[in-house]
């Protein structure tokens, strides 16, 4: 019994370090990035889509937030291949491309353009922008990231 529990003790302990050097990767490789604030990532994502709203930077928000980066290291060019550098986690950036295809899954040209990792960040955010606007939104004001 001993035994068990020592071995136990020892897994966990591993399982912690393994999640704070995760963590510390994460952080390092984000530290790499430049930042780009909410009204610079505005300003570009205007001239590039011709929309302009309070939803798009709550739309990059919840993008950062399912692949656990931060919003500000999203920049609107950012091709999706790029976050893989920058994700801390074993299959989070699986995960977070999971989660996109399911948001844009009506936009099946797009599809495939996600899959090779060539769509830009601020096409996805386009997508769902548009797919929220005919749907009334979870991004409007009072939803989500408001």
């Amino acid at each position: 019994m001993k035994n068990l529990t020592f071995q136990i003790a020892i897994l966990l302990s591993l399982g912690l370090i393994l999640i704070a050097t995760s963590s510390a990767i994460s952080r390092k490789r984000q530290e790499r990035y430049e930042s780009i604030s909410d009204e610079g990532f505005l300003s570009e994502y205007t001239k590039r889509f011709q929309v302009y709203g309070s939803d798009i930077i709550a739309i990059r928000y919840y993008i950062a937030d399912i692949f656990h980066v931060q919003a500000d290291k999203l920049k609107v060019d950012m091709k999706i291949s790029d976050i893989k550098n920058i994700t801390g986690f074993l299959g989070e950036f699986e995960l977070g491309i999971d989660e996109i295809l399911d948001e844009v899954e009506d936009e099946i040209a797009y599809n495939e353009k996600i899959t090779d990792l060539s769509i830009t960040i601020g096409e996805i955010i386009n997508l769902i922008d548009m797919k929220e606007s005919r749907l009334g939104g979870r991004f409007r004001a009072g939803g989500l990231y408001e």
